[in-house]
């Protein structure tokens, strides 16, 4: 019998016996690896609470894998073994074609097998700090039942979340500020419980390593609104990424080294560079590595310069401009060389107040705003995939709680905000997609639409095979001609969750007629 199956994480408990008086900070442990086919690979080990050390990894090939340690305390240092790995068993597609990867340059997001990867994830920030195993059980659960492959969460407590943390990372120091370089266990741990359900269920967490607040200097105009914690320096920083990796890279995390970056300040800059070089150091196969981005900041030419940087994540944010906003920043991302997979990792949020001055009336997004930002996102160019987000979830936010961040506006329960229509439409996206190579898409300008307004977005494969053009209400279009001429078939497809489904596009005079409802419709074109 196998000891473990191919994907999943195995764990080497060792005993340290060394006189540290914080061994979080100054020791380590790596495990050298040799896989079946001889390859050699290392995995850091990490602290998990007084002498107890563990090392866990996720080995990729069925066949005898043998480990030897190596550290500075004499307890962890010299040990061996082996264990047995047997084929993939999980009905995960993470488990079975193995962890997110991009095999560059290109604009698709893969498993590790090369098969392609629709990002479909949910935004639950403040998750970590905030949700009980119980509702956590509960979320992952209701997310995987729909369809969604990734979580984005904040690895450390979330500064704009409800309430306070049911849980701290860090001890304090005697001015009461925290000190980064003592962790406390439990909450790692609870980190680690949680990254762990997930990947059972078949969700990714792909995880924020340093928040802006708790950089020394990132979002400088914004210091009035938020209160820093840490701040962390080269080398805290760096021992957080390489604890986070020891502990969630067997269970396939993909990081994130910034949440809401400008990405302009000098000393922030230069941590996030330090966690993601840490993070692609320490990860015993290439991990994907990326930054996010705060609503008014595209990709810039220093970030794309950065050799870490794996896809291009924006935020098309919360302003009644955020499908223009995701066009623009797709724009910009696509223009940039080396080709790479381009995402909106924040699209406005379902019930969210709409920012801007002009919003006395407390306007929020609904339904209707988050699909259409989401379809003009993959048509506009941000193709890797699209994530959600409710006013609820991502601040995890309880009914009884008060909630004054910030002019976000009040928040749903978590438990209603997972529940909006509008989170089955994002997974109705994904389904709509499936079918196609998404990864191909490419914008098109619109064929001309009757009336005019109505076709508000449009892509094409690369070769022109396939055509996908986004209206907004029911509206007849200029037919299409492609190198190959007209379209051989057309469908019109309802892009909400429970509606009308599929039906045949009909041409009358050389116009495609409007689908047979009102309100929004995907025109799909093929001429293969």
């Amino acid at each position: 019998m196998p000891d473990v199956h191919a994907h999943e994480p195995i764990e080497i408990v060792l005993a340290a016996t060394g006189t540290s008086t914080n061994a979080y900070a100054e020791v380590t442990l790596d495990i050298h690896l040799t896989s079946p086919a001889g390859e050699a690979l290392v995995a850091p080990g990490f602290w998990d609470g007084g002498a107890r050390w563990v090392a866990r990894v996720a080995p990729d090939l069925s066949g005898t894998w043998r480990w030897r340690s190596a550290s500075s305390d004499p307890g962890l240092d010299g040990r061996a073994g082996s264990f047995e790995v047997g084929p993939p068993r999980s009905a995960s597609p993470w488990r079975i074609h193995g962890p997110l990867t991009v095999h560059g340059p290109g604009r698709a997001l893969t498993h590790a097998d090369g098969t392609p990867v629709f990002w479909l994830a949910d935004t639950v920030w403040a998750a970590p700090a905030h949700a009980t195993e119980a509702e956590w059980d509960r979320y992952v659960r209701t997310r995987a039942e729909q369809g969604y492959n990734v979580v984005q969460i904040n690895a450390l407590p979330q500064w704009d979340a409800s309430g306070p943390p049911l849980r701290e990372p860090f001890a304090r120091r005697p001015d009461g500020g925290d000190d980064v370089l003592r962790p406390d266990p439990a909450y790692f741990q609870a980190l680690e419980r949680m990254v762990a359900r997930a990947a059972e269920a078949g969700l990714m967490a792909a995880v924020v390593i340093l928040w802006f607040d708790w950089t020394p200097a990132d979002n400088e105009d914004w210091a009035g609104q938020v209160p820093r914690r840490g701040p962390f320096d080269d080398r805290s920083a760096r021992l957080l990424a390489r604890h986070l990796v020891a502990r969630l890279a067997a269970y396939g995390a993909c990081w994130i080294v910034s949440g809401d970056s400008a990405f302009r300040a000098a000393a922030s800059v230069a941590l996030y560079d330090a966690v993601a070089a840490t993070a692609r150091a320490a990860a015993p196969r290439r991990p994907v590595v990326t930054a996010h981005l705060n609503g008014s900041t595209s990709t810039s030419a220093e970030l794309n310069a950065r050799s870490w940087l794996d896809l291009h994540l924006f935020q098309s944010c919360h302003f009644l401009d955020s499908p223009a906003r995701a066009r623009r920043h797709a724009e910009v991302a696509r223009a940039f060389s080396p080709v790479r997979p381009v995402l909106n990792s924040e699209p406005c949020y379902d019930a969210l107040r709409v920012m801007g001055p002009d919003n006395e009336a407390g306007v929020r997004f609904g339904r209707d705003a988050v699909r259409r930002t989401s379809w003009v996102s993959i048509l506009g160019g941000a193709t890797a995939g699209i994530t959600y987000g409710a006013h609820g979830l991502w601040p995890w936010h309880r009914g009884s709680q008060a909630y004054g961040a910030m002019h976000y506006g009040e928040p749903l329960p978590w438990e209603e905000a997972l529940a909006l229509p509008s989170g089955y439409d994002l997974a109705r996206l994904k389904e709509l997609l499936a079918p196609l190579r998404w990864w191909e898409l490419e914008p098109r300008a619109a064929p001309p639409a009757e009336p005019s307004d109505a076709a508000l977005a449009c892509a094409a494969t690369a070769k022109g095979q396939e055509m996908l053009l986004y209206v907004t209400r029911a509206a007849s279009l200029a037919l299409p001609e492609a190198r190959e001429g007209a379209p051989k078939a057309a469908r019109w497809l309802d892009p909400r969750h429970a509606g009308h489904g599929v039906e045949l596009a009909t041409t009358r005079n050389g116009r495609l007629e409007a689908a047979s409802w009102d309100g929004e419709a995907i025109l799909w074109l093929s001429y293969a």
